[in-house]
């Protein structure tokens, strides 16, 4: 998800400034590095190739701060599905955040329109 992460942040780019964490594992967290990020503006958005439920989306809203917005998958859909990783490559296509979507979701938290 970082190389989708730099691409939002590209298309950000003049209008909302972005600083990209990339945490790489849960265990160890580093999350003195994610905290600090965070602090600087009192505004996240975690990326995960995963379910919402879990790995980092589904424990920073109540562990670091409210103001965390997370962009999992099924990321095009906005759902909040907990299933299995589909085999078909245009559906896992559809489920995978994208670029555009992580860009939207960080202009929502900035308070931008989106």
């Amino acid at each position: 998800m970082s190389v989708l992460a730099l691409q939002a942040a590209d298309e950000l780019r003049g209008g909302i400034s972005c600083e990209i964490v990339d945490l790489r594992t849960l265990n160890p967290l580093d999350a003195d590095t994610f905290i600090a990020s965070a602090r600087k503006t009192g505004r996240a958005v975690v990326v995960e190739e995963c379910w919402r439920s879990a790995g980092l989306a589904a424990i920073s809203p109540t562990a670091f701060t409210k103001r965390v917005s997370t962009v999992c998958w099924p990321g095009q859909t906005g759902r909040r599905l907990d299933v299995p990783m589909p085999y078909s490559r245009e559906i896992e296509n559809c489920c995978i955040p994208r670029a555009e979507t992580i860009a939207s979701a960080v202009r929502e938290r900035a308070g931008r329109s989106v």
